[in-house]
């Protein structure tokens, strides 16, 4: 990071769980792997109240079951952590630059309809902002997912922005008005 530059306020894991897809989704899916792991070994238990049946074959699997999910959860908290980890160092490492939004758009795709409203239409949209930079002299043009329309973070075409790049992996940059913005 430039010396003269101050030292910015790390976002922390709720505002990433909300600005960035791969924490929202590697919390989300810990948890459910959790809930699967503690659900089926609960289930599984012998409670004394009545006689057991026998070996059925959801005793004989319950163990694998809950072996599978503390496996995904592990995975997918790994994962949760090494991002928020990587997030923070590029955040905080990274070099300030500007770049230049050059284009926004959204996709726009139909998603299952609710049964009680006949004839309403419900759409479900994901949201780019294509980024033009140059970097040690060499130019890169990047599409950044944003988690919300680019209006929400106060991004326009052609507007000039901050980023934030490691030298080690310049083609990645972060658009610093979605992870150190005020949403």
């Amino acid at each position: 990071m430039n010396p003269r530059s101050p030292q910015p306020v790390l976002p922390g894991l709720v505002k990433l769980f909300w600005n960035d897809h791969i924490i929202g989704w590697s919390a989300r899916a810990t948890t459910v792997g959790m809930l699967v792991a503690v659900g089926v070994w609960w289930v599984s238990q012998d409670l004394g109240a009545a006689p057991p049946l026998g070996a059925t074959p959801e005793a004989e699997w319950s163990g694998v079951v809950v072996f599978g999910a503390l496996g995904f959860a592990a995975f997918a908290a790994t994962v949760l952590f090494l991002r928020f980890q990587s997030i923070r160092k590029i955040l905080r490492e990274g070099t300030v630059i500007k770049g230049k939004i050059e284009g926004l758009t959204a996709f726009a795709r139909e998603t299952d309809r609710d049964t009680h409203t006949t004839g309403k239409r419900h759409y479900s949209y994901t949201h780019y902002a294509d980024v033009a930079y140059t970097f040690e002299g060499k130019n890169y043009q990047v599409r950044l997912r944003l988690p919300n329309s680019g209006f929400t973070f106060d991004l326009a075409n052609g507007q000039s922005t901050d980023l934030s790049v490691l030298a080690s992996s310049p083609n990645k940059p972060f658009l610093r008005a979605v992870y150190l913005g005020r949403i």
